[in-house]
C-alpha cells in the first residue's frame, strides 16, 4: 500500500471515529486478528455494539455499489451489526450503510441524524 493510500485510509477512520463520538458512540480498538477496524458501543441507551468497517472512497453512491458489490455481500453480522463507511477524507464526508440480523438499511449519507433515527426505530 503506498504512502498516500495509507493516509487517505487513516484520514477516514478518523473522520468515522469522530462521526460515531459526535453521534453518542464510544469508539474501541479490536485485537490484531480483527475481521473489523474498530467496535463502537453507544454511550446511552440500550449500549448498543457496532462493528465497524471504513472504507476510504471518493465514489459516488451509485459507484461505491457496484465498487463494493462483493464485500457488501460478503458480509454476515455475527451478533452485532456491521456498520460500512464508505468516506471521502477530501471532503470529510460520505455514505454509510448498517447490515444486521435482520437487514441492510441500505447506503445512507454521512448525516448524524440520519444514524441516529436509523438506531433508534430499529437498533439490529
Amino acid at each position: 500500500m503506498s504512502t498516500n493510500k495509507e493516509i487517505e485510509a487513516w484520514r477516514a477512520e478518523l473522520i468515522a471515529k469522530v462521526f460515531l463520538l459526535s453521534s453518542g458512540f464510544t469508539v474501541l480498538p479490536v485485537p490484531d486478528d480483527k475481521s473489523y477496524d474498530f467496535i463502537a458501543i453507544e454511550e446511552q441507551g440500550k449500549h448498543q455494539k457496532l462493528a465497524v468497517e471504513v472504507l476510504p472512497t471518493r465514489s459516488s453512491k451509485m459507484a461505491i455499489v457496484k465498487k463494493f458489490g462483493a464485500l457488501r455481500d460478503s458480509i454476515v453480522p455475527n451478533g452485532i451489526p456491521v456498520v460500512l463507511f464508505y468516506i471521502n477524507s477530501d471532503k470529510e464526508d460520505g455514505y454509510f450503510e448498517v447490515i444486521g440480523k435482520q437487514k441492510k438499511s441500505g447506503i445512507l449519507p454521512m448525516e448524524k441524524d440520519v444514524f441516529q433515527k436509523l438506531f433508534a426505530e430499529n437498533p439490529n
